[in-house]
C-alpha cells in the first residue's frame, strides 16, 4: 500500500518540479528588438529598445555588431555607435536573470551606403536587403547602384533573399566556367540544384554575363514558389516582346504579379534586353519577397 504524501511535503515536491520545469525550458527566440531600419553612419547617441518583454522586472544583456554601444549593456534600452558606410547593424538581447522566462531577440539595421543615401529613389530597397545580409555592397561603403548585376551574382543574392542563412552544399565542379576556388562556385550549384537555371549552354553557366530584365523575370518567378513554376501563356501586353516568345510568358507573369514593371507607358514597353543594375536588383527583391 502506497504512502500518500503529507501536504507540506507534496507542495515542496511541486516546487521543485516547477524549478526543475523553468530550467528545462529553452530560450524563446523573438523579435524584441526595435531600431530605426536604416542608420547615417559613424553617428552617436542612436537607440534601441526591447518592445515585448515577457514582464515588467526583467532584465536584458545586450550585445552588437557592426557598431558600439556607449550606455550600459544592461536595461531594455541602450545608445550606440553605427558603424561606417554600408555597415550591418545587428542588436541582440537577452535575459540575464532567473526571474523571468528566458527571452533573446534581435534586430538589425543598415548602415547607409555613401552611394545610396537618404532620399535615393532606392534607399528603401537597398537598406531592405543589406538589413537582411542579402549584400554588403560593393566594397569600400559602396553599393554601386548603378553597376549591372552579373548571373554569378544573382545567384547569391536570389538564395539569401529565398533562404535566408543557409548551409552551402560542397562545391561538385558543375560548371566549366565556375571552378570550385570561386566564391560563388557554391551559390551558382545551389541555384542550379533548385531548378532555377540549367546554365548558358554547353556545360557553361556564363557568371560575368549581365543579367538582363527578360532573364531576370524567369529567375524571380522560379526562385519563389519552385522550379516546378509554369507561367500562363502570354497575351501581348508589350510592344517590344514578341507573344508567343522564350520569355513571353515569364515576362508577363512578372508584370502582372507586380514584380517587374515596364519602361515605357506609351506604348507599354518592357525593354527586355536592358541589363538589371544592382539597385533595380534590390527593388525587384523586395517585390519578390514582399520584405518589409
Amino acid at each position: 500500500m502506497s504512502k500518500r504524501l503529507k501536504p507540506e511535503r507534496l507542495t515542496a515536491v511541486r516546487i521543485l518540479s516547477l524549478v526543475v520545469l523553468l530550467h528545462a525550458i529553452p530560450v524563446f527566440a523573438l523579435q524584441v528588438v526595435s531600431v530605426d531600419p536604416s542608420l547615417p553612419p559613424d553617428t552617436s547617441g542612436l537607440t534601441a529598445f526591447v518592445s515585448v518583454f515577457p514582464g515588467e522586472s526583467c532584465s536584458f544583456e545586450w550585445t552588437i555588431e557592426g557598431g558600439t554601444i556607449t550606455s550600459s549593456r544592461f536595461g531594455r534600452s541602450i545608445t550606440f555607435t553605427s558603424g561606417p558606410p554600408g555597415t550591418r547593424v545587428v542588436l541582440t538581447a537577452a535575459t540575464d536573470d532567473g526571474r523571468c522566462f528566458r527571452v533573446r531577440g534581435s534586430g538589425s539595421a543598415q548602415v547607409d551606403f555613401a552611394d545610396v543615401p537618404p532620399g535615393d529613389l532606392f534607399h528603401e530597397d537597398v537598406a531592405k536587403i543589406g538589413r537582411r545580409g542579402i549584400t554588403a555592397g560593393c566594397g569600400g561603403g559602396s553599393f554601386c547602384p548603378d553597376a549591372p548585376v552579373r548571373r554569378d551574382q544573382t545567384a547569391v543574392l536570389l538564395m539569401k533573399a529565398a533562404h535566408g542563412e543557409v548551409t552551402l552544399p560542397p562545391c561538385d565542379g558543375l560548371f566549366a566556367d565556375v571552378p570550385c576556388t570561386s566564391p560563388f562556385a557554391s551559390w551558382v550549384e545551389m541555384l542550379s540544384a533548385e531548378g532555377i537555371t540549367a546554365g548558358c549552354g554547353g556545360g557553361s553557366f556564363c557568371p560575368d554575363r549581365h543579367v538582363t530584365r527578360a532573364q531576370m523575370s524567369v529567375f524571380l518567378l522560379k526562385s519563389l514558389p519552385g522550379a516546378d513554376y509554369v507561367p500562363t501563356p502570354c497575351t501581348h501586353v508589350f510592344a517590344d516582346v514578341d507573344c508567343p516568345g522564350p520569355f513571353a510568358d515569364w515576362i508577363e507573369a512578372a508584370y502582372l504579379e507586380g514584380i517587374v514593371p515596364g519602361c515605357q507607358a506609351e506604348p507599354l514597353s518592357f525593354c527586355p534586353d536592358v541589363p538589371v543594375t544592382r539597385a533595380w536588383m534590390a527593388r525587384l527583391l523586395v517585390r519578390t519577397f514582399a520584405f518589409n
